[in-house]
């Protein structure tokens, strides 16, 4: 047993903190074959309850790690507890494939309202596309679940460009951002000037 493969069974047998503080890639590089294999699949299950340990599937092999995501995600589909959109996330992240985005936001409707505000989270940290702005744009004007409209106007506003280096592009954006976050009157206004400016 190589070292790595130690370290990597001592973390994925892990509870509590420990467990929290998740792997690394020094857990996965000094790995025979045999052990990657090993730890795919081990990975492999662990990801079909806690879907943040499918990126160290691509890291291991991106082949097969797209076709393991892929399968999680059809049969979590109809759960709305599963958190899905994480695992899309990965996918969307590592292939590049904007489909896989798409898929994130059409199924926003169906996530359980515990998990709406990671969504929009998860949504906002994929690559920008006129689709995800769209999103964005909906979700702070229509979302009533106040975290979820939180992440989308933060998000909306990173998808944006909207600068926040100097002192007084700091203030600019917080203003925006509570605008985003007010009443639908605001929200309006604020949409309005970002376009106006050519931002959105």
């Amino acid at each position: 047993m190589t070292p790595a493969f130690a370290n990597f069974l001592k973390q994925y047998n892990a509870t509590g903190s420990e467990k929290a503080d998740g792997y690394s890639v020094d857990h996965f590089d000094g790995m025979s074959e045999q052990e990657k294999q090993q730890a795919f699949a081990m990975l492999s299950e662990q990801a079909d309850v806690d879907p943040e340990s499918a990126q160290w599937l691509f890291y291991l092999d991106p082949s097969k790690a797209k076709d393991a995501c892929e399968g999680l995600v059809r049969q979590k589909k109809s759960n709305p507890y599963a958190a899905s959109f994480i695992l899309l996330f990965y996918l969307a992240k590592y292939t590049a494939d904007v489909q896989y985005q798409r898929q994130m936001i059409e199924g926003y409707a169906t996530y359980a309202e515990l998990h709406k505000h990671l969504a929009v989270e998860y949504i906002g940290r994929t690559q920008t596309t006129p689709g995800q702005i769209e999103f964005l744009k909906a979700v702070t004007l229509t979302e009533a679940n106040e975290k979820a409209v939180a992440r989308a106007a933060f998000n909306l506003l990173r998808a944006c460009a909207v600068p926040s280096s100097t002192d007084a592009e700091k203030i600019q954006f917080q203003a925006y951002l509570d605008s985003l976050k007010g009443s639908f009157e605001t929200k309006t206004r604020a949409l309005k000037s970002l376009e106006q400016r050519h931002l959105i």
